[in-house]
């Protein structure tokens, strides 16, 4: 579930003018197939989660070397390798600051994880 809100406050003159988004992205559900005992939508469902955050780690991979080369531009990052990816580009990429929030399960089971 992907939850984008933008809003924008300042005056309009004079570069006084601030905007923000909040993307607030739940990925439940991105769990080890032979964990989840599921098939059919669930199991499809949770390939698709997977692959978006396999391509969401390449993106941030991929931004990473370029900050450490110091190359301004973004081209050639793989943004559109997934839905997820394309809907966080602004957040990413650009003048912009980005905090990801996990929550991670400290049960013996999930240690793996």
């Amino acid at each position: 579930c992907l939850d984008s809100t933008r809003t924008e406050a300042g005056e309009r003159d004079d570069r006084k003018e601030l905007h923000s988004r909040i993307n607030l992205v739940d990925l439940a559900g991105a769990e080890r197939q032979s964990k989840v005992n599921g098939s059919g939508t669930i199991l499809k469902q949770g390939c698709a989660i997977n692959k978006g955050l396999s391509a969401l780690a390449l993106v941030i991979k991929e931004l990473a070397d370029r900050q450490s080369m110091k190359a301004g531009s973004n081209s050639g990052i793989p943004f559109r390798a997934s839905k997820l990816t394309w809907l966080l580009k602004d957040s990413l990429a650009g003048n912009s600051r980005t905090h990801m929030l996990a929550n991670i399960s400290p049960a013996c089971e999930n240690l793996s994880d």
